[in-house]
This record gives structure tokens, sequence and C-alpha cells, in this order.
């Protein structure tokens, strides 16, 4: 895999340098009605530039796609971490008839994190 990939990142430099050392041939691009002269070193530039940002589109929708699905394990871990005692309520408060007290919940936790319906 890694003879592949060395051998395609060559074939990828020895055809970037034939495209920009190439001749300064110049073409007519026609877009929206609209003819721009562009020269094959121009197209080349261009295109490069829209692989550059479509690859960097890609990485952050990856990034929030994983960010998110970590965000819902912790959640997952928390809820299911929380400490629970007979006639809690699922708030984590105690029962009716029982001292009142707020029940421990795991460190960094609080009901916003713990209750999807509070977003």
């Amino acid at each position: 895999m890694v003879a592949l990939g060395v051998v395609l990142v060559v074939l990828v430099l020895v055809l970037a340098a034939a495209v920009l050392l190439g001749g300064p041939a110049s073409y007519d691009l026609a877009v929206l009605g609209a003819t721009v002269p562009v020269t094959s070193t121009g197209v080349f530039l261009a295109g490069a530039a829209a692989m550059a940002v479509l690859g960097l589109a890609v990485a952050l929708v990856l990034l929030g796609l994983r960010r998110g699905q970590a965000r819902r394990r912790r959640i997952k871990a928390l809820r299911s971490s929380a400490v629970t005692t007979p006639g809690a309520t699922s708030t984590g408060t105690a029962a009716a008839g029982s001292s009142g007290e707020r029940q421990a919940q795991p460190a960094g936790a609080d009901e916003a994190t713990l209750d999807p319906s509070s977003r």
C-alpha cells in the first residue's frame, strides 16, 4: 500500500509539472454566457483549489460527525453511570417523603447534559 501511494504521488507530481511547465496555450471558456480566456495552467490551478476546498469541507463534516458521536457516547455513559436509588425520580431528586436532597451525579454532569429535552 505504501509503495502504491508513493507511485501515485510521483505520478501526480509529474503531471502537475507537465501542466504547469507546458505551453501557455490559451482557451476560451464559456461560463454562464460569458467567454473567459484561460490557460491550461489556470484551469489546473483552479481545479487544484477546488479539490483543496472540497477536502477541507469533507474534513469539517467528518470532524463534526465525530464530535457529535463522542458527545452522544459521553451523554450515554453519564446516564448509565448516574447513581439511582429506589424511589428516586429521573431528574436525580429524592422522592416525596424523603429528605429532599439531590442524588450524587458524575463529575461534569448536570441536568442539561443528562436530559435531551432541555435543548
